[in-house]
């Protein structure tokens, strides 16, 4: 498993970002999976022989590092498969605020067939963490594959803004052609599927890709290959898909007029 990521406006204060190993309902529900599969043993068998960030099979890592063991399920303080899955079936997004007593929120969900990828955050030490994860449906249970975060600003889950930050047009691949007031790509990675096989050659497998569109108060949905998904209250939409050349997120308002657009490619 290779895994790759790219993070804007990072902060230095709370760690380097890192790779991982481990209110609105969207359709598209796939098959319900059981999540009585223990996340240690699915993390544990899936990183065991994983590679570092400098020799990943057929990956690169974007500035971050890896965290290709059990220890990372530890380290974000909440079991990340069991809230994945749970955020997979139910699709369920409540706006809360992060707190001493409450350390970690579900931010956005999407699926495309047998991948998913769900977005979480998480009050650290004296920081806040934006986390994706990447998941596989396999004999009809969702496996953990990746994915990645970093650092965020402590209004990582307040109302998305009127218009975006001027400081967003800046950053290398975050309009890609879009309006930076409206929408942007905010990051995005990727994590090497290779079925599990132990004798799977290197670099053989689906690249699976992710990405974190962040986009404006007037934005209602957005649409995304043969999907729409519906714009959660802080404005983050996280989408996956597997393949393919650059693919177009267009952002609707609640009329269904379009407000501008940006494209995604994978990152491998």
């Amino acid at each position: 498993m290779a895994v790759a990521s790219s993070w804007l406006a990072v902060s230095s204060h709370c760690g380097p970002p890192r790779e991982s190993a481990g209110a609105g309902r969207a359709g598209n529900l796939p098959p319900r999976a059981s999540s009585q599969t223990s996340a240690w043993r699915l993390i544990r068998n899936h990183v065991k022989n994983a590679p570092s960030s400098k020799s990943g099979r057929g990956g690169k890592s974007a500035g971050t590092r890896p965290i290709a063991s059990a220890t990372y399920h530890a380290a974000v303080a909440y079991d990340a498969l069991a809230e994945s899955v749970a955020l997979i079936e139910s699709r369920y997004l409540e706006p809360v605020r992060l707190s001493r007593r409450r350390r970690f929120a579900a931010m956005a969900v999407d699926v495309a067939g047998d991948i998913a990828a769900t977005m979480f955050a998480r009050r650290g030490v004296g920081c806040f963490w934006q986390e994706t994860h990447v998941l596989v449906l396999r004999d009809g249970q969702w496996a953990l594959l990746g994915g990645g975060g970093g650092t965020a600003d402590q209004d990582l889950l307040a109302d998305r803004p009127a218009m975006l930050p001027d400081y967003l047009r800046l950053a290398r691949d975050a309009t890609n052609g879009g309006d930076p007031r409206v929408i942007v790509v905010k990051g995005s990675g990727g994590v090497l599927d290779d079925g599990d096989q132990a004798d799977a050659r290197p670099g053989s497998g689906r690249w699976i890709s992710y990405a974190d569109v962040w986009v404006n108060a007037q934005v209602t949905s957005v649409h995304f290959c043969d999907r729409s998904l519906r714009v959660p209250w802080h404005g983050h939409v996280v989408l996956v898909w597997s393949g393919g050349p650059p693919s177009r997120v267009v952002a609707h308002d609640a009329s269904g007029q379009v407000l501008g657009e940006v494209h995604v490619s994978s990152r491998r």
